[in-house]
């Protein structure tokens, strides 16, 4: 014997959410399009495939709110969203069946993430393509499209440029330093930059006096 809807209330908390009760007690909570879809009304006798199906749809519901929760605060990469909805408990079919209906609908775009945020540090001025590229890696984004993205901002950056003046600025803390540690500290500094050693090099013969090469 199957057990039998005995409410459909909506969620006060969510417009687009519908408590469903069985035999008088809350049971789970879907969207108002899965009510629809699955044909559910008071009155009507559940068989445990469609108990299942309802805690199945409920499951999801509860993935895909968490996931564009967290897609509210920033952009975030298949792989970042993957591992969040995990440490929420969600199992692994769950969490690929909203993150791929999310892809779909546009919200989760590896691509796209990665050269705005490329561009966006490549911008910043601090850093150079080869530390771009590892914290784009950091974002679990995939290599191809970690490449492509480093590649486009690469391109149109002028890396020497750019170190000159981080350089520029972070002397002015190295002041006091001897000649010998102040050379040592810059250049330890523009390659964690991720600067190339070619361009490094070239920098610390602009910046640093005559004397000190």
């Amino acid at each position: 014997m199957g057990r039998i809807i005995t409410g459909l209330r909506s969620d006060s908390h969510n417009k687009d959410a519908v408590w469903v009760y069985l035999d008088g007690e809350r049971f789970a909570r879907i969207s108002d399009a899965d009510v629809v879809d699955l044909g559910l009304h008071r009155g009507l006798e559940l068989t445990p495939q469609q108990i299942k199906e309802v805690l199945r749809r409920s499951k999801l519901f509860d993935a895909r709110l968490t996931a564009v929760r967290l897609l509210s605060y920033r952009p975030r990469s298949r792989a970042e969203l993957v591992r969040r909805l995990k440490t929420r408990g969600f199992n692994r079919e769950i969490i690929q069946e909203v993150v791929e209906q999310l892809q779909r609908l546009g919200y989760v775009d590896d691509a796209g993430y990665a050269h705005s945020l490329a561009q966006s540090l490549a911008q910043s001025g601090r850093f150079g393509p080869r530390a771009i590229r590892a914290k784009l890696r950091q974002r679990g984004l995939p290599a191809d499209v970690v490449r492509e993205a480093v590649d486009e901002v690469a391109s149109e950056m002028d890396e020497y440029e750019a170190a000159r003046q981080l350089a520029e600025r972070r002397l002015e803390r190295l002041r006091s330093l001897d000649p010998l540690k102040r050379r040592q500290r810059l250049y330890s500094f523009l390659m964690r930059r991720g600067f190339s050693p070619e361009v490094v090099r070239d920098v610390l013969a602009s910046v640093l006096p005559a004397d000190e090469e």
